[in-house]
């Protein structure tokens, strides 16, 4: 299946740094352009993964990264208020804060106008300048085809399993505090 349209952006991934992507392009692409965003789960990314792992960045730095971009409507998210009212603002918190802020920006930036988004994955990318600057992707869902100017890849990391000894600990075992 083939999409005809051809977004100004496409952003790959929907964690903090796509979030960030998103809001930032939102804010400075005059308002007619389309930007294509794709992510299997929109759930802000492996974050919610470790809901009770102590950050070691500040609540205050959630909170500017939350008040930045004005796509964001930062005034409206019940999350900050949390973050900025409940938690001291110099210290460090849960993931779980961080996780619920992302998953609330998601769901707001998911209701603008000049968002396509997919909930998929990519599979295949490719770049052509044939008629000018174009990548073309094809995502797991029936194999659609989208095309877009420029494309930003914010898929962060997720760790390899690897054939270790019975004494190695994983990764996501390791990040369960109280276990």
């Amino acid at each position: 299946m083939h999409n005809l349209q051809v977004y100004r952006a496409a952003v790959i991934g929907a964690g903090p740094a796509g979030l960030a992507c998103v809001g930032n392009l939102l804010d400075i692409l005059p308002k007619n352009e389309k930007i294509l965003w794709i992510d299997p789960n929109f759930c802000g990314g492996r974050l919610s993964s470790y809901p009770a792992v102590p950050s070691n960045t500040k609540v205050c730095l959630f909170t500017k990264f939350a008040e930045e971009c004005q796509s964001f409507h930062s005034g409206d998210l019940k999350s900050l208020k949390i973050l900025k009212e409940q938690l001291d603002g110099q210290k460090g918190c849960q993931l779980k804060f961080a996780s619920e802020l992302c998953q609330e920006i998601t769901g707001k930036l998911l209701r603008n106008g000049n968002l396509k988004s997919i909930q998929s994955t990519v599979t295949s990318l490719k770049y052509s300048e044939q008629n000018g600057p174009l990548w073309t992707m094809e995502t797991s869902n029936d194999k659609t085809i989208f095309k877009s100017k420029m494309i930003f890849l914010t898929t962060g990391s997720k760790p390899k399993k690897l054939n270790l000894p019975d004494d190695f600990i994983d990764l996501d075992e390791a990040l369960k505090p109280g276990i």
